[in-house]
Formats: structure tokens, sequence, C-alpha cells
């Protein structure tokens, strides 16, 4: 968090952060819930079960695949290298891009009453 409060200055003030998470159990445990509130951390509510409304289901994981695609790996370090790697060489204008799509796929999720769409 100190890192990015120096990178990135407007994230500085109190209740400025705003949190998308896939309402996994870990992401929702008292320890992780403590600290979010602590922090003045806001959390944006996700649809149970929705990939349409996930990023990574949308477009990161994707991307991952194909570049693993085909390829065998040593160990669990062996995929965390190549993982990084792979996350590492996304360019930044790609997850903006991809945080306008969600964006998109909100407006149409409540356009449709919560109907599935593709």
């Amino acid at each position: 968090m100190h890192r990015i409060r120096r990178i990135r200055p407007e994230y500085r003030e109190g209740g400025s952060w705003r949190l998308l998470h896939d309402n996994a159990p870990s992401h929702r445990s008292t320890l992780v819930t403590d600290f979010l509130t602590k922090n003045h951390i806001l959390t944006i509510n996700h649809s149970p079960y929705s990939p349409d409304m996930a990023p990574c289901d949308f477009y990161l994981f994707g991307k991952m695949h194909l570049s693993m695609k085909g390829k065998r790996y040593v160990d669990v370090e062996d995929i965390q290298r190549a993982c990084t790697t792979i996350l590492k060489d996304v360019p930044l204008n790609d997850i903006k891009h991809s945080f306008e799509m969600l964006l998109d796929r909100a407006k149409r999720c409540i356009e449709s009453d919560g109907d599935y769409f593709e």
C-alpha cells in the first residue's frame, strides 16, 4: 500500500481505494475484511458465479493460457516464474482496456436484468 501511495498520490486519501474481488471465501475472511476496513478500502460487490464480470476470467486467463499452451513445467516455481513473466509483459493499456470492458459488461448485465449474455 505504501508503494502504491508513493507512486499514485491520488490514492493517499482514505476512501480513495476501490477493490473489486471475486467473492472467494479467502477474500471474505474476517482477517481480510478487517484489513480493508482498517485501511479505508471500499469493496465493490461482485455478482457470485459471474465470469462475465470478472476481468481475470474474460481477459487475463485467456492471455495466460495462450502463452503457456503446449509447454511443460518442471515444478510449481517454474509455473510461477512463467506466470509472473507473462503478467509483467501485459501492456498497461491492455489492462485499462479490460476494465473498460468490465464497465461495458456491467451495463449489459444491468440492462439484461441479470440474464446471462455472451
